[in-house]
């Protein structure tokens, strides 16, 4: 992970790359932003360039919604609204044509019929055309239906069709790496947008990143958040100091193994491990925080080791048992969901680690330990 969205910056990363890796580059599958394709093609000059077709679709349907926003202004003078008939196929103009139903079609023949809907009509036969041309199994036939389209709204097209022609231009400008895609059946930049959703998911439930270190540890920590199998590889880098707030309160992390931490000696390595069996107090409660994050709380009592014997060896007198009761919480799901089945008075095994976490009090700053449960299972039902 780099920090930035440029020419130079991609350039940059691929410069720092061995020159074993970059000779190993036979294919660059990318959107559409010329600075990638630029740093690619001075970078790796032998690779080939494809325009991904999710993208390709992508500036299709872009240039579809803009023509039936336009259409919408120029036809009710205000933006969309329910009861608006543009408006109200705005999803059916995007799925495609062989999978609408026999009412969605009659919607839109419906909208179509009106004269001064002529140019979304237009502008969705171009959009349909380009998504078929994907869907065709005969590669050769199918390349050669999308040049045709290229080709067709690259020029000629009407004034009235701004969208058209903007669309026509980018892909005439890119069609060589338009086209490369059937030549290279499968090359999909998909499982790297997937990811990058991942991670605008994830900057955005964390109320905000600046911070690219802390951004890139939250990133791995992400994984093991969400699959209980997941371990992180040695060579991993992890730094992480501070967890991001989460409703508003800090959760420090102090001390966990195998997280670079300031205070004490460099070379002794920290270590909060925590292993708890006891009693379930009460049921469990799931919390859904303003980030989306769901926390699942509960209290687990803990009878205190017996008493030592005396010095003069004879047994203690008999005394009820001292018992903590610790507050435990959970940002797993497995955790979440094994917590389902759990009743009071369960007898419960959890490892985790202690937390430390400070909240704003009408007194002024206030904390309290707690521990983070990273696995859980039940040793015993309750009795009865």
């Amino acid at each position: 992970m780099v920090e930035g969205r440029s020419k130079q910056v991609f350039k940059t990363w691929l410069d720092q790359q061995s020159t074993a890796f970059r000779d190993g580059i036979e294919v660059v599958a990318m959107d559409g932003f010329t600075g990638f394709k630029t740093a690619a093609a001075e970078t790796v000059p032998d690779a080939v360039a494809v325009m991904d077709p999710f993208h390709v679709v992508a500036l299709a349907g872009d240039a579809l919604d803009r023509c039936r926003q336009r259409v919408q202004q120029q036809t009710r003078g205000h933006r969309g609204r329910t009861g608006d008939p543009l408006y109200g196929i705005r999803r059916v103009l995007r799925t495609g044509a062989e999978l609408l139903t026999d009412r969605q079609q009659q919607r839109l023949a419906a909208v179509f019929d009106t004269d001064a809907h002529v140019e979304v009509e237009a502008t969705w036969g171009v959009y349909q055309r380009i998504v078929a041309a994907y869907r065709d199994l005969n590669r050769t036939a199918a390349k050669t239906d999308l040049a045709k389209i290229i080709n067709t709204i690259s020029k000629g097209v009407p004034p009235a069709l701004t969208e058209l022609i903007t669309l026509g231009r980018t892909l005439k400008r890119r069609a060589a790496d338009v086209l490369a895609y059937f030549d290279r059946a499968g090359t999909s930049n998909g499982p790297t947008e997937a990811i990058n959703g991942r991670l605008e998911h994830l900057r955005g439930s964390a109320l905000g990143f600046r911070n690219l270190t802390n951004y890139i540890a939250r990133s791995l920590l992400e994984p093991a958040a969400s699959d209980p199998d997941y371990t992180r590889d040695s060579d991993e880098p992890l730094c992480l100091k501070n967890r991001p707030e989460r409703e508003g309160r800090s959760m420090k992390v102090e001390g966990t193994r195998g997280v670079g931490v300031a205070a004490g000696d460099p070379a002794v390595e920290h270590r909060n491990e925590v292993v708890l069996a006891g009693r379930l107090a009460a049921a469990p409660e799931v919390r859904t925080l303003p980030s989306g994050d769901l926390l699942t709380s509960f209290r687990l009592v803990v009878g205190r080791p017996p008493a030592a014997r005396g010095r003069s060896g004879r047994e203690p007198s008999p005394r009820p048992v001292p018992v903590d009761t610790l507050d435990c919480v959970a940002w797993r799901s497995a955790v979440r969901r094994s917590a389902s089945g759990w009743l009071p008075g369960d007898i419960l095994e959890v490892t985790g680690a202690l937390r430390r976490r400070f909240w704003r009090s009408p007194g002024g700053t206030a904390s309290r330990c707690e521990v983070e449960v990273v696995a859980a299972r039940r040793l015993r039902r309750a009795a009865g």
